[in-house]
C-alpha cells in the first residue's frame, strides 16, 4: 500500500475506487522492478556488454520513464496526457517482439546505433519495419495488439475522443444540456477508463520486462565468459588473423564482440584456439 503524501499517493484523488488504487500501486511496483532488470543485464555474461545490450537498455529505460510519467499524470487526473503514453509503451513491446525473432540481432543493433530510423530498417523479406509491419510479428502472441493500437492512436492524433472527454450530460434526464470542463483535474473521465489504462500499462510493461529477462537468461546460458576472458579470446583472434585464418578471426570479432546467437561457432573457435601453435600455420 502506498503511504499518504508520497509522490504516488492517489488516495484522495480516487477515494472510493479501491480497485483503481490497487492497480495504481501494482504499476508502481512494476516500475520499480525495472531497476533489477537493468542491473541483471549489466552483469550478464560477466559484464561483457554488446551492441544489442544497449538496444535493450534503451528500450528498458524508455519503459521505466513511460511508467513513471503515466503514474504522475494519473495522480494529477490528467487522463488525456497519460493515455497516449500507453501507445509508446506498446511501441517498445512491438520492437522487442521483432528482436526476439532474429537469429542474428547484430545488424539491427548496429543500424539503430548508427542513427537509422527503425521504420527504415528492412526485415528478412525486404519490408520496412513500420509499426504496421511490426504488428505482424506481434499479432500471434498478442491478439489484442491491433485494437489497442488503433484505439490509442485516436488519443495520440486529435480525434473526436478529445472533444467527448471534456463533455458530459449535465443530468441523465437531459442530454441537450452538457457540462464542459477544460484543464485539470479531468473529473469527467470515468474512473473505469483510468483503471483500464493502469491495468493495460501493467500488462504491456510486464511483457517488456519478460522479453528483456529472456534475453538475459539466454545470454548467460550461452556466453559465460567475463571481460578478461573475452579480451583474451579477442587477442587470440588477432593471432589467428596474423597467421592466415582471417575468416575465423573475423568470425570471433563479429560473433563474440557483439554476441550473435551462434554458440556452436564460439565453441568451434575456442577448440581451434586450444590446438598447438603449429596447427595454426597458414
Amino acid at each position: 500500500m502506498l503511504s499518504q503524501g508520497s509522490e504516488y499517493d492517489i488516495s484522495k484523488a480516487y477515494e472510493g475506487h479501491q480497485n483503481l488504487i490497487e492497480a495504481y500501486s501494482l504499476l508502481v511496483g512494476i516500475k520499480e522492478g525495472h531497476l533489477k532488470v537493468f542491473m541483471d543485464l549489466l552483469r550478464s555474461s560477466g559484464g561483457a556488454q554488446m551492441h544489442i545490450d544497449f538496444v535493450f537498455l534503451g528500450l528498458l529505460n524508455r519503459s521505466l520513464n513511460i511508467c513513471d510519467a503515466i503514474l504522475i499524470l494519473v495522480a494529477k487526473r490528467n487522463f488525456i496526457a497519460a493515455a497516449p503514453l500507453l501507445r509508446i509503451q506498446i511501441d517498445t513491446l512491438l520492437r522487442l517482439c521483432y528482436i526476439e525473432t532474429l537469429h542474428d540481432s547484430q545488424p539491427l543493433a548496429e543500424a539503430i546505433m548508427s542513427g537509422l530510423d527503425f521504420r527504415k530498417i528492412k526485415d528478412s523479406q525486404g519490408r520496412k519495419l513500420t509499426d504496421e509491419r511490426l504488428r505482424d510479428y506481434a499479432r500471434a502472441k498478442f491478439t489484442w495488439i491491433d485494437d489497442a493500437y488503433r484505439s490509442l492512436s485516436q488519443l495520440v492524433h486529435f480525434s473526436r475522443k478529445h472533444i467527448f472527454l471534456m463533455l458530459s450530460p449535465l443530468s441523465p434526464e437531459n442530454d441537450f444540456i452538457i457540462n464542459l470542463r477544460v484543464g485539470q483535474p479531468d473529473e469527467l473521465c470515468p474512473p473505469s477508463q483510468v483503471l483500464i489504462l493502469l491495468e493495460s500499462t501493467a500488462k504491456v510493461t510486464r511483457e517488456i520486462l519478460r522479453y528483456t529477462e529472456g534475453w538475459i537468461e539466454w545470454k548467460n546460458e550461452h556466453f559465460k565468459f567475463g571481460p578478461v576472458e573475452r579480451d583474451d579470446i579477442l587477442a587470440d583472434a588477432v593471432k589467428l588473423d596474423e597467421q592466415g585464418y582471417r575468416s575465423e578471426a573475423r568470425s570471433i570479432w563479429e560473433k563474440i564482440s557483439f554476441i550473435e546467437k551462434r554458440p556452436e561457432l564460439v565453441e568451434r573457435i575456442k577448440r581451434r584456439l586450444a590446438e598447438p601453435d603449429e596447427a595454426l600455420g597458414s
